[in-house]
């Protein structure tokens, strides 16, 4: 018994070993080209697995077809410690040509890991030089390709697996002039991955070669001006990232034109396939990549009627972007707001005349807020106007005017109280059937609905590019006072104005408390016109005197 338990336990050694062979090693080369020198440092590193963690691992390199019991064959025999997953790392340095063997073995298992591989001289690197340099068809080049790729060290894995390799032999051909002693791999290594993108390989393979390649070849995670690109791609699903690919594959050129358009590519692809809220991280997190001027500057809303501009438009290009933001912004700040109403104005001199609404017109905006050409120190809405322009909450036309005088759209209204009033942002609830979600004014009339401030009509309609009446605009502005506990309620039988009675039910409360505090002042002789519309100057001066209560 006590030979059976001998011979069974050498069994179990023998089957660890064997076991132990089925371990990785890898074989990684450098090669540093000096004039006509080639120095080749040979990265050795083999995963022996647990059972050899913490162990002596001895490595012996030796020339090919000779055998190590003679040591004069022996070219490198280095031994270390296994780490605590059982691998270990070797490193050797050579200018030497020629075929060699690799033996690992951990404690008494001889033979642990072994492997093979070839470094090249300067002989062997004219030949393969020269090879290159003479390919005319696509051929040659595979004929190359197969005689010397995988000795000089290309990047063989997806090239070898590709289905079709013209378009890395194509552009081999068009480099060949270029190739020399000193750029040979380069050449190549940058054929076979920009002939790998150009292919009509699966967008899963081409995925594995940029995430294989990228901090060694495209470095696309951690760029200074577009750091977070790459994530948001990774991040991303199967179409998206095909997108992406698609876009930008069939002609790359050179890295730096990859990365520039994978950049590009995804940023685009973004604004059209991710949430908005997506979006807007995406935007933030690279802008000095993306160019958007003064966007960390924006509020809530602004951002959201930007993004929903571009998400909706048909953009294929970052110039194209660039242009659609700025029109965006423009639009965007220019717009009065959103509301429905017409209040007074609080002095003499408002008109109610209709005149030329501005909406969507692409003006520049006045980079100085609250000086307009069209309005003075003397007007009665002055600094109503000028109060609003500085905080941003309304702004002035790319002509130098305010249009003081130009009817201000229920749209309009809304949006400037929601800027004024931090009203939050929420789509939620039921819509309307004129306010669609692509409408710059639909975070703005949505968020303002939510908050029982506005409603509209009784067909379902908002009418947001509707002139709103003086009655419309001291209503909302009413509703939102109480919920801010600005005003009290006042009896319609304390009114101030001559002709309540022509005010609409609805809004007969909210005329008679704003006249009775004060926050309107009617059109003159004490009337109100309730029906009039309303302009830009009165809507400035009603909702700057409510913020005074604050």
């Amino acid at each position: 018994m006590k030979k059976i338990s001998t011979v069974l336990c050498i069994i179990l050694i023998s089957m660890l070993c064997v076991n132990a062979f089925a371990s990785e090693v890898k074989v990684d080369i450098q090669r540093e080209i000096s004039g006509d020198v080639i120095n080749n440092t040979v990265s050795i590193t083999g995963n022996l697995g647990e059972d050899h963690a913490q162990r002596p691992v001895t490595l012996t390199i030796y020339n090919s077809n000779t055998s190590t019991s003679d040591v004069s064959n022996i070219k490198f025999i280095e031994q270390t410690v296994s780490d605590s997953a059982g691998a270990a790392s070797f490193s050797w340095s050579s200018s030497e040509e020629g075929e060699y063997s690799v033996k690992i073995r951990s404690g008494g298992c001889e033979h642990f890991v072994e492997t093979s591989f070839a470094l090249i001289g300067k002989t062997y690197y004219n030949s393969a030089v020269s090879a290159f340099q003479s390919v005319k068809t696509q051929d040659d080049v595979y004929s190359a390709m197969e005689e010397y790729g995988e000795n000089i060290g290309l990047y063989t894995k997806f090239y070898i697996s590709m289905a079709d390799k013209s378009s890395v032999a194509n552009i081999i051909i068009g480099k060949n002039a270029d190739i020399t002693f000193e750029n040979l791999n380069n050449i190549l290594n940058q054929s076979i991955v920009l002939g790998f993108l150009n292919s009509n390989e699966p967008i899963v393979e081409k995925n594995k070669l940029i995430e294989y390649y990228d901090e060694s070849l495209f470095k696309l995670s951690g760029q200074q001006n577009a750091e977070n690109i790459y994530s948001t791609y990774k991040n991303a699903e199967e179409a998206f990232q095909a997108e992406v690919l698609n876009k930008i594959t069939g002609n790359v050129d050179s890295f730096d034109t990859f990365r520039e358009n994978f950049n590009e590519a995804v940023i685009l692809t973004g604004i059209n396939k991710l949430k908005k809220d997506e979006v807007d991280k995406l935007i933030t997190e690279n802008n000095d990549f993306v160019g958007f001027s003064d966007y960390e500057t924006l509020s809530i809303a602004q951002k959201s009627y930007i993004i929903s501009t571009l998400m909706t438009s048909n953009i294929n290009d970052m110039d194209s972007l660039r242009k659609a933001y700025t029109t965006a912004l423009i639009n965007n700040t220019m717009q009065p707001v959103v509301s429905g109403g017409r209040p007074s104005g609080g002095g003499g001199g408002s008109s109610f005349q209709s005149s030329e609404t501005y909406h969507n017109k692409p003006l520049e905006v006045i980079g100085n807020y609250g000086l307009y050409k069209d309005i003075n120190e003397e007007h009665w809405a002055y600094p109503a106007v000028e109060h609003l322009s500085e905080k941003g909450i309304i702004k002035g036309y790319g002509d130098g005017s305010f249009g003081t005088e130009n009817n201000i759209s229920r749209a309009e209204y809304i949006k400037l109280l929601t800027v004024a009033f931090n009203i939050p942002v929420n789509v939620s609830g039921a819509g309307y059937s004129d306010v669609d979600i692509k409408d710059w004014y639909y975070d703005y009339i949505m968020a303002a609905t939510g908050a029982g401030i506005c409603e509209g009509y009784d067909n379902g309609n908002f009418g947001p590019n509707e002139s709103i009446t003086r009655e419309d605009m001291a209503t909302i502005l009413y509703r939102l006072a109480l919920q801010k506990a600005l005003i009290s309620f006042t009896e319609v039988n304390k009114s101030v104005f001559k002709d309540i009675d022509s005010v609409s039910d609805y809004a007969k409360n909210g005329v008679n408390t704003l006249g009775v505090a004060g926050i309107i002042s009617g059109a003159g002789d004490g009337m109100f016109i309730p029906k009039a519309t309303a302009t830009r100057a009165e809507a400035a001066q009603l909702i700057y005197n409510l913020l005074s209560k604050q």
